[in-house]
């Protein structure tokens, strides 16, 4: 991730993701390292969610929906969210890892990599 002229970067291992019949539901057991706090523990066994499939937890609405973003594995709603809006200011919209952005800012650049072990 790049933010600010910063570079950050976190590696988790045994990450998976399920199949359909299970809404993809996103896991992982061990946060590795980084230098950057794990953000995604608060989507730790969550199922995908787009705009067109409801899956996250938050009874009040579809948090793909209401915070304007492509699908995530939203609990109710984000710490990450890295499908949202491209340079968005507006509060829990952008492209987010909180611990880095806050809630009101957007990552410059960031890819995710998955390696089969």
């Amino acid at each position: 991730m790049k933010y600010k002229f910063q570079d950050y970067y976190t590696v988790y291992r045994s990450f998976e993701v399920e199949n359909e019949a299970a809404k993809y539901k996103m896991s992982y057991t061990y946060f590795s390292y980084g230098n950057v706090r794990d953000q995604f523990s608060h989507h730790n066994g969550m199922k995908f969610t787009t705009i067109g499939s409801d899956n996250d937890v938050w009874s009040g609405g579809n948090c793909a929906v209401d915070y304007g973003s492509g699908g995530w594995w939203y609990g109710a709603c984000h710490y990450v969210n890295v499908n949202g809006e491209w340079a968005s200011r507006v509060v829990a919209k952008g492209i987010e890892w909180y611990t880095i952005t806050g809630s009101s800012d957007s990552l410059d650049f960031v890819e995710l990599k998955l390696r089969r072990m």
